[in-house]
């Protein structure tokens, strides 16, 4: 069992390299689990992801903690007794330091100013996924996001120390979950005291940066997306990129592209309500225009699925039977067939494995979407119904 004076990612989280004793090396179904007198390598664990990098030449893949020992998962074996150098991918590791560091003074602080516990906390490989026990509006969000960025301009210390029994017992602290032996706090002065076993950064200022990217809140709690330094910064450039797109596109100043869209959207509706009411008067025609029959097959392009749907209903006071088809693509369409005598979920089946449909319904009416050429679809119709 390794005890902390071994775990040379809490004596210094920004240690790149060390050497070490193979004592252990058995292969598993991960690869090989190699234990070592003493690590760099950060196990999996309080909501952070594992360490990787080398040992001599051979590939660490994952580190996790298995009864009280930091079992480092291999590609390959690594001879007993032999010294080995490890070599951290600290690009990630530092990457992991600020995700979790801006986590505390994100989560600090909306405890400060709502009273809610963190009770979630996932470090995922794409974004930190924080659970409150409250629910947030995204005023409130953006005002913890604001002061988030102004309390790492401030750049102040990071500080992570065990207290002993005496100092925890007065100490006020956060912790996520039941604690048991020597607890480590991560303390930000201002803004958080915390329980935690992560890596961090030395001073707040190497977060450089947060952004809140989504909020949802459910039964009462709220679910937070946030990234942190080089994640953040990545994630704004990416939204400049395509804001200058679209502000290309839309000829609106970045600061006018809402502007843009609802000029483009008041547009668009303005166009389907008139050519609905083409459709309409279409099919007002058609509908006088029609003698009784036993199909009736429409192909139209164009209109809602709703329209072409309430004609075919009104169609089927002259045919027996109506189909609607709403072109979609070279050979991808939309269906709909009404009937007030015949039995059509029969036809719904025989319909999906001609033409690779997806759809069903009830007797009177099925619904769906189909492959094939209209030409098809009529022939195959017309020997069903006629």
């Amino acid at each position: 069992m390794m005890d902390e004076n071994n775990e040379l990612f809490y004596e210094d989280a920004y240690r790149t390299s060390f050497e070490a004793t193979v004592t252990a090396c058995e292969k598993d179904g991960k690869g090989y689990a190699v234990l070592l007198d003493r690590t760099a390598f950060y196990p999996e664990g309080g909501g952070q992801p594992y360490d990787t990098g080398f040992l001599d030449d051979v590939r660490v893949r994952e580190v996790h903690r298995r009864n009280g020992a930091i079992v480092h998962y291999t590609d390959g074996a690594l001879a007993v007794g032999k010294t080995v150098t490890g070599r951290i991918d600290f690009e990630r590791r530092f990457d992991l330091m600020q995700q979790h560091s801006g986590e505390h003074v994100f989560s600090g602080l909306v405890h400060r100013f709502f009273g809610y516990d963190n009770i979630g906390f996932h470090l995922g490989e794409k974004e930190v996924v924080l659970d409150f026990s409250g629910p947030l509006d995204p005023g409130q969000v953006r005002m913890i996001e604001e002061k988030t960025n102004a309390m790492i301009q401030k750049n102040i210390a990071v500080e992570a120390f065990y207290p002993s029994e005496e100092e925890l017992a007065e100490l006020e602290y956060r912790s996520k979950k039941e604690l048991e032996g020597k607890v480590r706090i991560v303390r930000i002065q201002d803004c958080d005291v915390c329980a935690c076993c992560g890596t961090h950064v030395k001073n707040i200022g190497e977060v450089g940066y947060a952004k809140v990217i989504s909020l949802m809140n459910k039964r009462g709690n709220a679910r937070i997306g946030v990234l942190f330094g080089r994640r953040a910064t990545e994630y704004m450039a990416k939204i400049y990129d395509q804001t200058s797109e679209v502000s290309a596109l839309l000829s609106k100043s970045p600061l006018e592209i809402a502007q843009g869209v609802r000029h483009l959207q008041k547009e668009a509706t303005d166009k389907t309500v008139a050519l609905n009411l083409l459709y309409t008067r279409q099919f007002q025609r058609l509908l006088q225009e029609a003698e009784p029959c036993d199909l009736y097959i429409t192909v139209e392009e164009g209109c809602s699925m709703d329209l072409l749907r309430h004609f075919c209903d009104a169609m089927t006071a002259k045919a027996r039977v109506c189909a609607g088809l709403l072109k979609k693509g070279e050979e991808d369409y939309q269906y709909v067939i009404l009937s007030a005598s015949a039995d059509l979920k029969e036809c719904s089946k025989l319909l999906n494995e001609r033409f690779a449909g997806k759809g069903g319904g009830s007797k009177q009416m099925i619904q769906g979407s189909l492959h094939g050429s209209d030409t098809e679809i009529k022939v195959f119709l017309h020997e069903l119904f006629c």
